[in-house]
């Protein structure tokens, strides 16, 4: 039967050609090239690609369903058709694990080449191992696979829309909640050079995550290195930079137009023990907004160092309604600038920094003051530094406390608990993070008490340029030991009397970290029994000291200069001992204990 049916065909064929009609059999899809192993799914070209991703070639059908959890492993270097598929709706709640194993993909279309993800879409993806590298000047691409990996093509290196997962666009989808979420895992993506199209991330309303070692490397300074709706690093070191040195980007190095919250917050989140690494090699700020203007806030638990190489650059741009740094417990912040940090050119002029314990944060402006500004920054400002918190500040174009550029440009800083010692420092060398004064010494140094507020140029002198907060822990150093008393009975009469010390130094006490204080002494002595009384006298205040601590001093006693409050007692004040002939001869001793109290606010 099978025989019969071939001749059948082949006569059939013939007598249609003698009709003069030629029939083209139309090629199937080359299914073969997508295998599956279980929930794992591995392609060869890109157009298999796209038919999982967007169904183009109905590789999905309602006897073919998608699984919810799914991996699709690239096998060679593939290049994306020239198509925007919208994702297939069978896929909106799928957790989707893309694997590039290192190989590279390159893109049909500048313009195209895209998967779009729906704003009702649900699915998490994983883009890993991509590596995607090219130090072309041009971005065209010969001899690369073609999207059906039968032959080759002329391709492009990169688009306007990112890595395979892009999303819809437009002003009114600025403010577009979306549960989606891209996550980059392992992306090196580095394409130094000035070439037309390369935008790599660009996920639009699509909130976005990193985790394992990112590098993401764009020169292009005809777009951005990226619109997006936000930076959350979970783990690992992720380095995102743009620019050729020299010319700007088109509005920014990072558009948040697209944001995916309607409180419109642009938020960057680096989680503890992960590392983001923001570099701007361009004249654009780093950040600004497109459309509406929103506030930018960095959410650190881990390490962030945000830098820009080129004078102009600020980190927030003219379209930022304020920027929040929130720094938690050990967290360590880096910020970097030719030109000033933050500046009034802000859409909103609020600038606050949360530093919590343990944290280190670093300003530092090569050529400006880090927070400059015409005029009072705008309600609500403030910088809040708990005790244990580190915070270094460079001016490097003024001296004008190292924080803020004029005595008019202030900005509360409030202590928030302990105490805090701000050292005033000229220096001529750009500081790198916030230990780089540690071997330094000060011009000046102040000391603030916790549930303070200080203005910034009230930390220390105008004509500094450098500027370190940090804990100042409330120590007492008390000098002088060995206190002797040598009398003779002969020498003493029947009533109780103080007798002065008769060797042994003065008694100094010094106390710093603290402004509201006292200072505690108690007496244990050797022997019981013993036949005198041990006292404290100030001025004409005398105290009996037992086992029991007693105060002996408070920070109005004693003299302040530098935030350094001292006092001295003279032999015949201070440690006195009070006896009467009565007394039974012998050789006695006994420690006195000093205590430092109410140190810590």
């Amino acid at each position: 039967m099978a025989v019969l049916k071939q001749w059948f065909y082949r006569s059939l064929a013939v007598i249609v050609a003698l009709a003069g009609i030629v029939f083209v059999q139309k090629s199937q899809p080359v299914e073969a090239s997508i295998t599956v192993s279980g929930s794992t799914y591995t392609v060869t070209s890109g157009s298999d690609l796209f038919n999982l991703l967007g169904n183009t070639d109905n590789y999905w059908s309602s006897s073919n369903v998608p699984p919810s959890t799914m991996t699709i492993k690239v096998a060679n270097s593939i290049t994306l058709p020239a198509t925007n598929p919208i994702l297939y709706s069978g896929l909106n709640n799928a957790t989707i694990a893309i694997d590039f194993q290192k190989y590279q993909f390159y893109a049909a279309s500048p313009t195209d080449s895209r998967i779009i993800i729906s704003n009702t879409s649900k699915a998490q993806f994983t883009l890993s191992n991509v590596n995607n590298v090219s130090s072309s000047t041009s971005n065209l691409v010969s001899n690369v696979p073609n999207v059906n990996g039968s032959g080759t093509m002329t391709a492009y290196y990169n688009t306007y829309y990112g890595m395979l997962l892009s999303a819809d666009y437009g002003a009114s989808l600025a403010t577009t909640n979306c549960s989606a979420s891209i996550t980059y895992n392992n992306v090196n993506y580095n394409m130094p050079n000035d070439v037309s199209y390369n935008q790599p991330i660009t996920t639009y309303y699509v909130p976005i995550n990193f985790t394992g070692t990112n590098t993401i490397i764009a020169g292009n300074t005809g777009q951005q290195l990226g619109e997006m709706s936000n930076i959350n690093v979970i783990n690992g070191t992720t380095t995102l930079a743009g620019g050729n040195g020299s010319v700007a980007f088109l509005g920014a190095m990072i558009y948040p137009y697209y944001n995916n919250t309607s409180s419109k917050i642009f938020n960057v989140t680096v989680a503890k023990s992960a590392t983001l690494n923001l570099i701007n090699n361009s004249t654009s700020p780093t950040f600004d907004f497109y459309g509406t203007n929103n506030s930018l806030v960095f959410n650190n638990s881990g390490t962030l160092n945000v830098r820009s190489t080129v004078s102009g650059s600020l980190i927030a741009g003219a379209g930022t309604n304020g920027t929040t740094i929130n720094a938690t417990d050990g967290a360590i912040t880096n910020m970097s600038t030719i030109g000033p940090t933050f500046n009034n050119t802000m859409a909103s002029k609020v600038f606050i920094m949360n530093l919590a314990a343990n944290t280190q944060t670093s300003l530092v402006s090569q050529s400006s003051a880090p927070l400059l500004n015409s005029a009072a920054w705008g309600s609500g400002s403030g910088i809040n530094v708990t005790s244990t918190a580190k915070l270094l500040t460079y001016s490097g174009g003024f001296r004008a406390g190292g924080l803020t550029n004029t005595t008019t440009s202030t900005i509360p800083v409030n202590f928030v608990s302990g105490n805090t010692i701000s050292k005033g420092y000229t220096i001529s060398s750009t500081p790198t993070d916030a230990n780089s004064y540690d071997n330094l010494t000060p011009n000046n140094t102040k000391t603030n008490a916790g549930g303070t507020t200080v203005l910034s140029n009230a930390l220390d002198a105008t004509t500094d340029n450098g500027l370190l907060l940090m804990f100042n822990p409330p120590t007492l150093l008390v000098t002088g030991t060995n206190f002797n008393w040598a009398y003779s009975l002969a020498s003493l009469t029947g009533a109780d009397t103080l007798l002065s010390r008769t060797s042994g130094d003065d008694i100094s006490f010094k106390v710093t970290g603290t402004t509201n204080f006292t200072v505690t002494a108690d007496y244990q002595p050797t022997q019981s029994n013993q036949p005198f009384s041990m006292w404290f006298k100030k001025d004409t205040t005398l105290t009996a000291l037992g086992t029991t601590p007693q105060t002996i001093l408070s920070n109005s006693d004693m003299t302040v200069q530098n935030s350094v409050y001292t006092r001295t007692f003279d032999k015949t004040t201070g440690l006195l001992i009070k006896a009467n002939n009565r007394a039974k001869a012998g050789t006695f001793k006994g420690t006195v204990d000093w205590t430092l109290v109410n140190g810590v606010q």
